[in-house]
C-alpha cells in the first residue's frame, strides 16, 4: 500500500484542514491578471486530467490508495472554488470522466491513459507523468501570482503532488524489484 502524509476520515474527508478541506476561500481574495486568470483555469484542468486519469487507471491497476483519490477529489474541488471565485468558467464543469473541451487535453488524456491500460508500470508512469506536468503548471503560475488564496492553493496543491509523486516512485521501484 502507498503511504501518504495525510490520513483521511471515514467519511472520505481529509482529517486535517489543509488545502483540500476549504480553506482556500478563508484566503482573502487578490487581483488577478489575464494570464494569471487564464493559468488558474489551465491548473484546473491539468487537476482534472490527473484526477480523472488516477482513478480511470485505479479501475485497471491499484496505482493510487483510496486516501490519495479522495484528496484528489478536494482538490478539484477547491481549485473549482477559486475559478468560480475569480468569475472564471471552467471548461470542463458537466463533462463526464475522462472528457475534456480543450482537443489538447482531451488528447493527452487520451495518450496517458492508453499507456497506463499497459501494465502496471504503465499505469505509474502515466500517473507519474500527469502529475509531473500539473506540478510544472503550478510552478509556472505560482511564481507570477500575488492573490493570497490563490498563491496558498498552489503552494498547497504543489506538496500534495510531491507526496503523490514520491509514493507513485516507491510503488514503481517495488513493482520492478519484487
Amino acid at each position: 500500500m502507498l503511504r501518504f502524509a495525510y490520513t483521511v476520515t471515514r467519511a472520505g474527508r481529509p482529517a486535517h484542514d489543509g488545502f483540500s478541506g476549504t480553506d482556500v476561500l478563508r484566503r482573502p481574495p487578490g487581483y488577478l491578471d489575464h494570464e494569471q486568470r487564464t493559468q488558474l483555469t489551465a491548473v484546473a484542468d491539468r487537476l482534472r486530467l490527473a484526477h480523472h486519469l488516477s482513478l480511470a487507471l485505479a479501475g485497471m491497476h491499484p496505482v493510487l490508495p483510496a486516501e490519495a483519490k479522495a484528496v484528489q477529489a478536494h482538490e478539484v474541488a477547491a481549485v473549482g472554488r477559486l475559478v468560480a471565485r475569480y468569475g472564471l468558467t471552467d471548461p470542463n464543469a458537466g463533462q463526464r470522466r475522462g472528457r475534456f473541451t480543450r482537443r489538447e487535453t482531451q488528447a493527452e488524456y487520451d495518450r496517458l491513459l492508453a499507456h497506463g491500460e499497459s501494465s502496471p508500470d504503465g499505469a505509474v508512469a502515466a500517473a507519474e507523468e500527469a502529475l509531473r506536468q500539473l506540478r510544472a503548471t503550478v510552478d509556472v503560475a505560482v511564481a507570477r501570482v500575488h492573490a493570497p488564496d490563490v498563491r496558498h492553493a498552489y503552494r498547497q496543491l504543489n506538496g500534495t503532488i510531491g507526496q503523490r509523486l514520491r509514493s507513485l516512485r516507491e510503488r514503481g521501484q517495488r513493482t520492478a524489484s519484487g
